[in-house]
């Protein structure tokens, strides 16, 4: 949690608004909030487990935390802007007992209006520096081929499959799989930890599936909100570390990589400083 105390309240409402059969705890992650998270958890949530960090520490360390300071078989990480269901926790785990070779599992994640979220892509390739889901050759050509092989977006979300990633927004990870690939790479500061925590998965002979049969809605975005344009470096800056790390090309592809990168991040920018001038003229 990063000063997200609304949708926060409403995440931990969904989860007790309901009753379980399996045992769990509830640990809240909190990333040096100012908004008052910590006295809304401790007044309505008495039974959550806070443990609250003195800085931002970025998404992969909190989940790090609240991985190592529990003993549990399995761990559920949620985004605060997300709300789950009521067989979503049984669901998951049913899933998991049954496919022993799975090492994460990810719902299917919806938006507000019911439309699906394309939570679930394939590892990301050099081309994607430039064709992604925020690029300009995207918004310019939305149905080239590589955008949608990436982002999987012609493909049926109401099928359970096997695949490369699944969004950290709402991921069961077993812990048993933990033990052989580690835990988040604290070099990512927010965004693609995820996808380089699958990416290991794979590497260790883990699957990672995708189960249509659980919804988690996600506010997309809330979170990110409150940092601003920082979130839009962040999200470049990790996809670079991902692509260092684990795509050995020669020097001219990782330097047209991280043009490609930057040439991306510099019209999301652009973009966002465009709207917002936008909205004020129009107040």
């Amino acid at each position: 949690n990063y000063n997200s105390n609304t949708v926060l309240k409403q995440c931990l409402n969904s989860i007790y608004a309901h009753k379980h059969e399996i045992s769990f705890e509830t640990v809240v992650i909190d990333n040096a909030s100012s908004d008052n998270s910590i006295k809304m958890i401790e007044k309505y949530f008495p039974q959550v487990r806070i443990i609250q960090n003195e800085k931002n520490m970025g998404f992969g360390s909190g989940c790090n935390k609240g991985i190592s300071g529990s003993q549990s078989e399995y761990a559920l990480l949620l985004n605060p802007d997300t709300m789950i269901e009521s067989n979503t926790l049984e669901s998951l785990i049913d899933f998991m007992v049954k496919y022993q070779d799975c090492g994460v599992v990810g719902p299917k994640i919806i938006n507000p209006d019911g439309s699906v979220q394309l939570s679930c892509r394939r590892f990301p390739s050099f081309h994607n520096a430039l064709f992604n889901r925020c690029s300009l050759l995207t918004k310019l050509f939305p149905q080239n081929k590589l955008s949608n092989d990436y982002l999987m977006s012609d493909w049926d979300h109401n099928e359970i499959s096997e695949v490369d990633w699944v969004s950290g927004a709402a991921m069961l990870i077993r812990r048993q799989a933990l033990d052989k690939t580690g835990l988040f790479d604290e070099d990512f500061f927010m965004y693609c930890e995820d996808v380089d925590l699958c990416y290991r998965m794979k590497v260790h002979n883990q699957k990672v599936y995708y189960l249509p049969d659980v919804k988690i809605t996600h506010y997309v975005g809330q979170s990110s909100k409150t940092a601003g344009c920082q979130s839009i470096v962040e999200h470049h800056k990790s996809m670079f570390v991902f692509y260092k790390k684990h795509y050995k090309g020669n020097l001219l592809l990782t330097c047209l990589t991280a043009l490609g990168i930057t040439l991306r991040g510099g019209f999301v920018l652009m973009s966002r400083f465009l709207k917002s001038k936008q909205n004020v003229a129009h107040r």
